[in-house]
């Protein structure tokens, strides 16, 4: 069975992970929060690529997930479903972020057939909001989504209610709970931290609202 203290520790090895509570980052939501998880890091990291992609497999395999495709969405979860496919030896399509607006105007790139079952790949889910719309368009394009992965899951409130929406099964390789506990285990994180994170986790707009004395 997978362990999430080595998942934690791959990203942790490849200075993924970085907490910063008093200089919240910007996220490509437009949202603030206090932690980033830069997975495109591992990408370069032969050991931590392959591992994670084994993981992927394993995962795979124990849920007994039976595919025709794999879509990374672009662009963080276009390389590990790039070499998932590879792999597993089965074709591979992404999502663009938004559809073209000159040739063909595609939102899907690759060749696939109608009704295929896919496992979709993202990186990372904070808000679920890309991962939402890359399922909604590869339905709209009569392919069937059986269910989606991730490296990483912050487990976010708006994250959660949108993964629903999905309506298909999300497996992470780990949780932000998982990650936090490790970090904390090691004291890699300070308790104090800790609970400013789970605050935002669990009520961003609450946490935007603190002022700074308090972060």
């Amino acid at each position: 069975m997978m362990s999430d203290n080595s998942v934690a520790e791959v990203l942790i090895s490849n200075n993924c992970f970085i907490a910063s509570p008093c200089e919240p980052f910007t996220y490509a939501s437009g949202a603030k929060g206090p932690i980033y998880c830069d997975n495109r890091k591992i990408i370069s990291s032969v050991v931590g690529r392959n591992f994670i992609v084994n993981e992927m497999i394993a995962t795979i395999n124990r849920h007994k997930i039976k595919i025709d495709c794999i879509a990374g969405v672009a662009t963080g979860g276009l390389p590990f479903a790039t070499l998932l496919a590879d792999r597993l030896r089965l074709p591979l399509i992404y999502v663009r972020g938004s559809s073209k607006n000159y040739g063909k105007k595609n939102i899907i790139e690759g060749a696939f057939v109608n009704n295929w079952k896919v496992l979709v790949v993202e990186d990372l889910v904070n808000q679920g909001k890309s991962l939402n719309k890359g399922v909604s368009a590869l339905r709209e394009s009569k392919l069937k989504v059986i269910a989606s992965m991730s490296i990483v899951d912050y487990e976010t409130t708006q994250g959660k209610i949108r993964l629903k929406e999905n309506n298909c099964l999300h497996y992470p390789l780990i949780t932000l709970t998982g990650l936090l506990d490790h970090l904390i285990l090691n004291k890699l994180l300070e308790v104090k931290d800790l609970d400013l994170i789970k605050c935002w986790q669990s009520f961003p707009e609450k946490w935007l609202k603190m002022d700074n004395g308090s972060r």
